[in-house]
This record gives C-alpha cells, sequence and structure tokens, in this order.
C-alpha cells in the first residue's frame, strides 16, 4: 500500500518537478525493503521459493547502482549472493537501510 500511495503522489500534474523527483526515489528504496523483509518472513515460515526472491532483490539493487553510476549496493548484493542459506535479519536489514538512505541523499544531492 506504502508503495502504491508513494507511486500515486509522484504521478499528480500539480506536484513539482523536484517533488516528483523525491517521490521517484522514494519508491525506488520501498521496494527493496519490501522484497527484504519478505525474504526475512519466507526464512522463518521456511518458503522454499527464497532463492527467486533473493533474485529479484539483486537485481532490483543492481539496477539502483546503475542509476546513481555507483556500486552503491555491491557490498548487499555480494553479502545477499554468498548467503547459502539464511539471510542475517539485523545485519541485512541495517546495512540495507543505510545503503538505501545513501541512495536517497545522492538522488537529493542530483536534483
Amino acid at each position: 500500500m506504502l508503495h502504491v500511495n508513494a507511486l500515486a503522489l509522484g504521478a499528480g500534474n500539480a506536484v513539482s518537478e523536484e517533488s516528483q523527483l523525491k517521490y521517484g526515489a522514494l519508491n525506488s528504496v520501498i521496494l527493496p525493503y519490501f522484497l527484504l523483509n519478505d525474504i526475512l518472513l519466507g526464512q522463518v515460515l521456511g518458503d522454499e521459493e527464497l532463492g527467486k526472491e533473493k533474485s529479484e532483490l539483486t537485481d532490483v539493487l543492481d539496477g539502483l547502482s546503475e542509476k546513481t553510476g555507483t556500486g552503491l549496493f555491491t557490498e548487499f548484493t555480494d553479502k545477499l549472493r554468498l548467503e547459502i542459506t539464511d539471510v542475517a535479519v539485523d545485519g541485512s536489514r541495517t546495512l540495507l537501510r543505510k545503503q538505501l538512505n545513501e541512495f536517497l541523499n545522492r538522488q537529493q544531492t542530483l536534483s
């Protein structure tokens, strides 16, 4: 729902171009965080499709790294690719949150 609302906020004609860029950046960081939470929940429930979700999260983060022209999420995606079993809950959330905040800060600097 948050993801849909962020999309809707940025799509209005009455919103300035600067605000639309900020909403676009917000939308970009919501999806990977939701994907991580899905992975973590899947671990708890014993979901066998986690490889697919990990791959999707890696693809999304690689796309964001390309958007900034940096390897911003390399540390997280390398860790995700190496996690053969479960992803560490606290460490993963902390690292992804830090990198997503850095992404948002870079997007604000660019606009």
